[in-house]
Formats: structure tokens, C-alpha cells, sequence
């Protein structure tokens, strides 16, 4: 991907919790975010330096509304993000 960042969502769509593997091709820091489809943040799932290299973060979801979700990944490499559907 762009900037040398990877962002996946399993299971999606989800019910309880999801695994959302990412990387960076460069240390730094790191905010990884749930956010609704108006935009606004419902779960921070990591936010500090992190190493280059592959990383891990969950995603419990059991307290959300179904629906459509953005799992958004922001580096100083850059941005990318993934959609994610909790049902019920």
C-alpha cells in the first residue's frame, strides 16, 4: 500500500471483536481509530511511537450499533483506512 502501510480487518463482517493486524514501513507514531460513518471516533485502538514492523490491535465491538464502521490507520508515513460491518 501507499507510504508502505497495511491495514486488515478479521473477521468482517464482525459481532463481538475483530483482529485488526497493521504496519508501517518506518517507526513513528501511531493513532489507530474506530470512527462511525458521520466521522466521529467511537474506539481509539492504539495511539503511541511504535516500531517499523507489524503490529496487532482488537477491536471490541460488542458495545457499537450495527452498522458500517472505518478502521482508519494515521502514520507520519501517511493514512489509510478500511471499512468494517458489525452485525448482531
Amino acid at each position: 500500500e501507499a507510504g508502505g502501510l497495511a491495514l486488515a480487518v478479521h473477521p468482517n463482517p464482525v459481532r463481538a471483536a475483530a483482529s485488526v493486524p497493521y504496519a508501517g514501513a518506518t517507526p513513528g507514531h501511531v493513532r489507530l481509530r474506530l470512527v462511525d460513518v458521520l466521522g466521529r471516533e467511537v474506539a481509539m485502538l492504539a495511539d503511541g511511537e511504535r516500531p517499523a514492523g507489524e503490529h496487532r490491535a482488537s477491536c471490541d465491538t460488542r458495545g457499537l450499533a450495527p452498522g458500517g464502521y472505518v478502521v482508519v490507520l494515521d502514520t507520519e508515513a501517511g493514512r489509510t483506512s478500511r471499512t468494517i460491518t458489525v452485525v448482531r
